[in-house]
């Protein structure tokens, strides 16, 4: 009879399961084994054991089964939230490898910051032709030097002669002046004075009204001037009103409300 035949037979033996027929057998061979007769013995204390402590025993069963189960429970729990930690920081990970470098913010300045940083004597190098009077070489001459002083008062004349062939541009001489004087408002008249005519000069005057309208600390007057620069395909200041006004809070504000409208 082998181990396991052994333990199922003195199972059945002790709890009374086994048939007369069976007993009567079982107990022959008891008389006739003595192994059989020693695990007999060590099988009977440990049942009488379960039979004299069925609770207690039973209650220490459950309790380590329900330790064993929160083990695995927290086991378990532990595992999907790394799981989780992972996915997230993987997906982080290629978020950020993937995302498109934003732009760099745009600055905001004052509107006389923005006039400083933007405002240039007006280029006579196109205009040398301009004028044959001896007082307008001059004037010009004065201009380029930055002496001002001397400029306008030579200026001021041929602005003012409505039959002078150079007037648009002694106008737009005269109002640079003006601005870096520190008289915007007769800067403005000058340059309103241009006709459209005068081609590129009245595109310079353009942008020159913005800058006067900037360093007035009037940004919402220097936005139209700067809108038409921006534009027109001819105007050679169309990128720097572009940039203009993006680093005008208010030109932007006005873009969003814009946009807004037209949804």
């Amino acid at each position: 009879m082998n181990t396991f035949d052994k333990e199922l037979k003195i199972d059945r033996y002790l709890s009374g399961e086994m048939t007369e027929d069976e007993r009567r057998d079982f107990e022959n061979q008891l008389a006739n084994d003595p192994d059989l007769r020693e695990e007999l013995r060590i099988q009977r204390l440990a049942y009488e054991a379960l039979q004299k402590y069925p609770q207690s025993l039973k209650a220490r069963m459950n309790n380590e089964g329900r330790q064993r189960l929160l083990r695995k429970k927290r086991t378990g729990q532990i595992a999907i939230v790394a799981l989780i930690a992972i996915v997230c920081l993987a997906a982080w990970f290629l978020y950020k490898k993937f995302q498109p470098t934003p732009p760099p913010p745009v600055q905001s300045q004052s509107p006389i910051a923005l006039f400083e940083q933007n405002y240039q004597r007006v280029d006579l190098s196109n205009h040398l032709g301009d004028g044959t009077a001896d007082a307008w070489e001059e004037a010009r001459t004065a201009y380029q030097q930055g002496n001002c002083e001397k400029a306008l008062p030579l200026l001021e004349p041929f602005s003012a002669d409505s039959v002078f062939t150079a007037r648009p541009t002694a106008l737009l001489l005269l109002g640079s002046c003006y601005l870096e004087t520190g008289r915007t408002a007769e800067a403005l008249a000058a340059f309103e004075a241009i006709p459209t005519t005068a081609g590129p000069v009245y595109r310079k005057s353009i942008w020159y009204s913005a800058l006067a309208h900037l360093k007035n600390n009037d940004p919402f007057q220097a936005i139209p001037f700067l809108e038409m620069a921006k534009a027109d395909p001819e105007s050679e200041y169309q990128d720097r009103a572009r940039l203009l006004l993006e680093s005008l809070p208010v030109a932007r504000e006005k873009n969003a409300v814009d946009s807004l409208k037209k949804k």
